[in-house]
Parts: C-alpha cells; sequence; structure tokens
C-alpha cells in the first residue's frame, strides 16, 4: 500500500484529464457564441422575409395599384413570419416636375390611405408598401422581478427586435 501523502502528490503532477476539465470549461462559452450565431441568423431571416414580402406586394401594385387590401393581402400572404394586415402600410404620393413631394394646401396629393390621392395628370404617383414586425431571441432572458416581464436577455440584449422592410414604387 502507498502513503496518503505520496498518492496527492502523484495526482498533482499527472496530466489525465486535464483536455477533459478544459472541455468543461469551454464548452458553455462555446454553446453561448453558437447560439447567438444561430439567432442572429434567425433574425436576418426573419428580415428577409419580410423584405420580400414587401416586394410581392408591391409587384402585385404595379398592375393593380388601386386595390389597397389585394396589395395587403399579397405582402401577408408572401411570408410565413407571420404578420398581418395591421402591420402593412401604403402610402401614396405625387411628385412634381422638380422632383419634390406635391403637398397642396388641403393635402389632397400626400395620403396614406391611398384611395383618395388625386395627382394632377403631369405629375407622378408613387406607392410606398412597408411592412414590420418583430422578432424576440432565444437567448436566456432576464425577468425584471418587479414585473415579472422579460427586459433583456444575457443583461444586454433587447426582448425583441423591431425589423422592418420598404419598397417605393411609381404607379403612374
Amino acid at each position: 500500500m502507498t502513503d496518503p501523502k505520496r498518492r496527492l502528490l502523484d495526482l498533482t503532477r499527472s496530466s489525465e484529464g486535464v483536455s477533459a476539465v478544459e472541455f468543461a470549461l469551454i464548452t458553455p462559452m462555446l454553446l453561448v457564441v453558437l447560439i447567438g450565431l444561430i439567432d442572429f441568423g434567425m433574425a436576418m431571416f426573419h428580415k428577409m422575409e419580410l423584405q420580400s414580402a414587401v416586394r410581392s406586394g408591391a409587384q402585385y401594385a404595379l398592375s393593380n395599384s388601386g386595390d389597397t387590401t389585394s396589395i395587403t393581402s399579397a405582402v401577408t400572404a408572401a411570408t410565413s413570419i407571420g404578420i398581418s394586415s395591421s402591420d402593412v402600410t401604403l402610402t401614396c404620393y405625387c411628385l412634381d416636375d422638380n422632383d419634390t413631394v406635391d403637398v397642396t394646401s388641403d393635402d389632397t396629393t400626400y395620403s396614406t390611405t391611398c384611395g383618395s390621392v388625386s395627382c394632377s395628370s403631369t405629375e407622378l404617383v408613387f406607392m410606398t408598401v412597408a411592412a414590420s414586425s418583430t422578432y424576440t431571441p432565444i437567448l436566456l432572458p432576464t425577468v425584471d422581478t418587479s414585473t415579472g416581464s422579460v427586459t433583456k436577455y444575457l443583461g444586454f440584449i433587447p426582448s425583441t427586435f423591431s425589423l422592418s422592410g420598404s419598397v417605393t414604387i411609381r404607379t403612374r
């Protein structure tokens, strides 16, 4: 039988299992970085989906600029990220020959409803199709104990991000 002091001294000099300990120390940090990269990629995917949906609505508006309900439906149907018609806005306006927004005293040439825009025959008519969505990261939340709501993830990442996309087209 060996002396306990001798066994303890041998244990401190041994290098067996060092790589397992290093792996156990590094793995949590690597997982947080990996999850962060996946989360960032998912946020960019949602942004691209939103921009693509807005482009689909603008493409529909090129042939049917007066049908605002169908334009909004085209935007919501073109994405799988779950936006509703209330997340879509259509803005119409007129430009005069000097490339400035032509807003008359009664504001009939600039409207967010697009159906009430009346431009002169020499003015160009433009429509902006825009949509917005919120993205919630998947990282670990920080919960505000006084309200019980999620405030930030990992202490510095906001609990939600606002994503938006818009396209402006000339309809006439």
